[in-house]
């Protein structure tokens, strides 16, 4: 599960998952607000 999560967490970073796509894979477990995205890095 971690690998996957891993994994999705990329594709958010990237800009290719919305944040409701990405609270639904990962729960209230990562606030989406606190990923940075590469491009803010």
């Amino acid at each position: 599960m971690e690998e996957i999560k891993s994994i999705l967490r990329d594709r958010f970073q990237k800009g290719d998952m919305t944040n409701e796509q990405y609270k639904s894979v990962c729960g209230s477990q990562i606030d989406p607000d606190d990923v940075k995205k590469y491009w803010e890095m």
